[in-house]
């Protein structure tokens, strides 16, 4: 198995397309930090127009779900159509490339055929070194556009965490994600005029902390109520203390107490906040696609826009990310792809998923496997019932996540189409210390932990062993695919 890996490995590097007359090009938006709040995923309290319409007119996931709930792995994920574990990343400082260092990237994939390809903004994740010049066909315009301050009164900037969210009467190019898309839409210009077929990567990345945005965006929501009910707030009922953390993301910032309650109006501020910067990047983003059909580019290009996970937002007593809660595993995930009918599809799918339906779309060969599947039949068909699962994982401590402390325990989580099971493994363990299952099949995310519950003993069961295998099976890849 490793020597067949390799061998597709090494031949992988040179990719040829499929005889395709007029190659669709592929504009590929990623969000940081979104969950599916946005009206076309039935949240009406946010105003979304853009992102709406391009539900409408594409094919937009229900149940799309990361890998891992937290920047790095997640893209890297993604980007390679490998779980966190076969990718060696679940760690924000771990480079794939220490594991993999032959492996072709999804914008790889387009560079080697013939592609231009260019990603502005964040697209790999936030820090240095980690763009992966191999990945385009030019530099990642990453730093051009980042150069800005996360701040842009000169009072709040500061080295480390300022304030945790700021309004600015300034218009949006003063800000780094309105400078992407100016970025974007100039390198859509330089497209039309040259005739290249193109795969290029737009990275916005709000609404993550700090919550900064244009003055008119923060008053777009001047009416609204972002209490939570009480009932929201409330740990699941029988989860184990494994599953949580205390926020760590949030504290720190100068506002936010570095433990204990925060108070409730600074936490109705805080989604207020998060809901205008998903309105701010979702103007951006209305801009790029209407210069898009401007340009007439829009007739043969794939438009695929993406979160890199999802959020709490005080829900179950959990602020940010870095669990396998629902909350933090569900993303949206839309796809536009000309000549397909619209259509929203209920199917439980997976992020890593992505590679190989654009790779497909394209017509391109892959040039090394992948854990992901290809999800253009589905698009094309109407499937009757859901049979996929989605597989996530989480570590503890939190610490873990800078790389200077080791895990002492990995969470991996399945999602079916009605039930999450979590089954959180010691060091080596081949069996659970710790399990959550929950019903979701009334539920927007979980409420109680249902495993001492005789009828749910058989599915207890069997989402126990999908995990046990799952778990099993990465790690193995993982050790034959590293060598």
């Amino acid at each position: 198995m490793q020597i067949l890996f390799y061998f597709f490995l090494l031949i992988g590097r040179l990719v040829i397309p499929d005889s395709v007359p007029d190659r669709p090009n592929v504009l590929f938006i990623a969000v940081d930090d979104l969950r599916p709040d946005l009206g076309c995923y039935d949240n009406h309290r946010v105003i979304s127009p853009n992102i709406d319409a391009l539900a409408k007119e594409g094919i937009r996931y229900e149940r799309a779900y990361c890998q891992q709930a937290t920047c790095a792995p997640s893209r890297t994920s993604l980007l390679t159509g490998l779980h966190p574990d076969e990718a060696g990343v679940t760690d924000h400082v771990t480079h794939f490339r220490t594991l993999h260092p032959d492996i072709v990237t999804l914008p790889q994939l387009f560079t080697q055929a013939g592609y231009s390809t260019c990603g502005i903004g964040k697209i790999f994740h936030f820090a240095e070194g980690y763009q992966d010049a191999e990945s385009w066909s030019e530099p990642a315009q990453f730093e051009t556009t980042s150069k800005v301050n996360t701040y842009v009164q000169p009072g709040n900037q500061t080295k480390g965490k300022g304030v945790s969210f700021e309004i600015t009467d300034a218009p949006d190019t003063a800000f780094t994600d309105g400078k992407i898309a100016t970025e974007v839409i100039n390198k859509l210009h330089h497209y039309q005029k040259e005739g290249q077929s193109f795969f290029l990567a737009a990275g916005f990345l709000k609404p993550h902390l700090p919550y900064s945005m244009p003055q008119k965006y923060w008053d777009s929501y001047a009416e609204g109520d972002f209490s939570l009910p009480e009932k929201d707030q409330l740990r699941p009922e029988g989860a184990p203390d494994i599953a949580f953390h205390h926020w760590q993301e949030l504290r720190g910032y100068k506002d936010v107490p570095n433990q204990g309650p925060v108070r409730s109006s600074l936490m109705d501020s805080l989604r207020r906040a998060y809901y205008a910067c998903i309105t701010f990047v979702d103007e951006q983003i209305g801009k790029i696609l209407d210069e898009l059909k401007a340009t007439g580019l829009d007739k043969n290009t794939i438009v695929v826009l993406w979160g890199d996970h999802g959020y709490h937002l005080g829900e179950q007593n959990l602020w940010h990310k870095h669990t396998n809660f629902e909350l933090d595993t569900h993303v949206p995930l839309i796809f536009k792809v000309p000549g397909m009918a619209a259509k929203s599809i209920s199917d439980v799918v997976e992020l890593l998923d992505i590679y190989p339906t654009l790779a497909e779309l394209a017509g391109l060969k892959l040039a090394n496997p992948v854990s992901g599947i290809s999800l253009v039949d589905q698009m094309k068909k109407s499937r009757k019932q859901n049979t996929h699962f989605a597989f996530s994982q989480y570590f503890r401590p939190y610490g873990a996540i800078s790389g200077k402390v080791r895990p002492t325990h990995m969470g991996y989580t399945v999602r079916s189409g009605e039930f999450r099971y979590t089954g959180w493994f010691g060091t080596d363990a081949d069996i659970p210390q710790f399990e959550e299952l929950y019903d979701l099949r009334q539920e927007a995310f979980e409420r109680k932990n249902v495993t001492g519950e005789n009828q749910y003993k058989a599915i207890l069961e069997d989402l126990r062993r999908r995990v046990v295998n799952y778990k099993n099976k990465r790690y193995a890849q993982a050790y034959a695919i590293g060598g």
